[in-house]
């Protein structure tokens, strides 16, 4: 999946992201919902468009580029200048630019500088989030598009824990699964199924059949008990699904699974099996997990 892709779900459906990266937070509410339009005729496709409500704000065009290009300022001005007029605007304008880091910026022609002196352009470098470690829901859910393998899972897991704060903007349910699909191209090879249990998604016990089903024969018997052995039944038996499923991957990683390691599986709690669920995805040596 290209980054590209994943920046336009990501602020199709959480604009409060791509203002708390420019720094307009308070202007969210002032435009129509971001959208990723076409300009007809000469197939160039601009990311995102944000138009205002209303004046004076100026209507945003949004493009995001994480690899090398150098023509990108050309094709940015060519869809902007054709898309204006297309639409027979008249308004304010600008370019909001994202880039990975300052190595993918491409070399500005003469003729482009004079937009960039009036303030018609704003770049803005993910990498430079990096160097801010404040938690802030927004800003790591775009560091972790450009996370390392290695930082990736912990990162994921401090988004997931943000999102259930109650003061948070980002409240949407389906972010688990932007989250999801994060991760999910940062490691191919994995199947859904194992990155949803490295990031221990969807691991709600009341989510299990077991449970609604203990839940549901516990209301209709109106039986509490039976309730609670059923939810136990639940929790086991997905302790035991989890612990064959890890087995399964480090067997299938490194072939045998060492009698140290096996005791630590057995006796480690749900949360420690998911943090050892990672470590086996991004060991390189069968030893580094029975440290």
């Amino acid at each position: 999946m290209k980054t590209d892709k994943i920046f336009h779900k990501l602020f199709a459906e959480y604009p409060y992201i791509l203002f708390e990266l420019i720094g307009r937070v308070n202007e969210k509410d002032k435009y129509h919902p971001y959208k990723s339009v076409e300009v007809k005729e000469k197939s160039l496709r601009i990311d995102g468009v944000l138009v205002p409500l209303l004046p004076p704000f100026p209507l945003l065009i949004v493009e995001v580029q994480m690899q090398p290009d150098v023509r990108f300022y050309r094709r940015l001005f060519a869809e902007t200048m054709l898309y204006l007029h297309q639409q027979d605007y008249a308004g304010l304008w600008k370019a909001i630019v994202i880039l990975r880091d300052r190595s993918m910026e491409p070399v500005k022609d003469p003729a482009h500088q004079v937009f960039f002196d009036a303030g018609f352009i704003e770049v803005y470098f993910i990498e430079d989030l990096r160097t801010n470690q404040v938690e802030n829901l927004a800003f790591d859910l775009l560091r972790l598009i450009i996370a390392s393998q290695a930082e990736a899972v912990p990162l994921a897991k401090r988004v997931m824990h943000l999102s259930h704060n109650p003061t948070t903007k980002i409240t949407e349910q389906n972010l688990a699964q932007v989250i999801e699909m994060i991760v999910f191209s940062k490691f191919p090879k994995l199947s859904r199924e194992e990155i949803q249990a490295m990031l221990a998604l969807d691991f709600d016990i009341k989510n299990t059949v077991i449970y609604q089903q203990a839940e549901k024969e516990g209301l209709e018997k109106g039986m509490e008990r039976g309730l609670e052995k059923g939810m136990e039944k639940g929790i086991a038996w997905e302790r035991k699904r989890t612990i064959e499923h890890l087995k399964k991957v480090i067997v299938k990683r490194f072939g045998t699974i060492p009698d140290t390691l096996l005791v630590k599986i057995e006796q480690a709690t749900s949360e420690q099996l998911f943090d050892l669920y990672g470590q086996v995805i991004l060991a390189q040596r069968i030893e580094e997990l029975s440290a």
